[in-house]
């Protein structure tokens, strides 16, 4: 993590399950887009009680399938996909 912020400044730094806040972070997207793919299926996540937590590699791994660059992928975007 970084030294003085407490965030953390890599991937490595990052712990092996994610917070919504840390997902937030992570993939550099806002509160809304980090709620809209936890809601979605196919999102990797855990449920720890009734909150969702996110296994980091297969977050990391779900990005790199789904060519998911922070944007919350809809139907129109998918299409325009080269």
């Amino acid at each position: 993590m970084g030294r003085q912020t407490g965030v953390a400044t890599s991937y490595e730094d990052l712990p092996a399950y994610l917070t919504v806040k840390e997902l937030q972070i992570y993939l550099r997207i806002s509160r809304n887009q980090a709620y809209a793919l936890a809601r979605r299926p196919d999102f990797p996540k855990v449920l720890d009680g009734s909150k969702k937590i996110f296994p980091k590699a297969q977050v990391a791994e779900w990005v790199e399938a789904n060519n998911y660059f922070g944007r919350t992928p809809s139907k129109t975007s998918d299409r325009r996909r080269l």
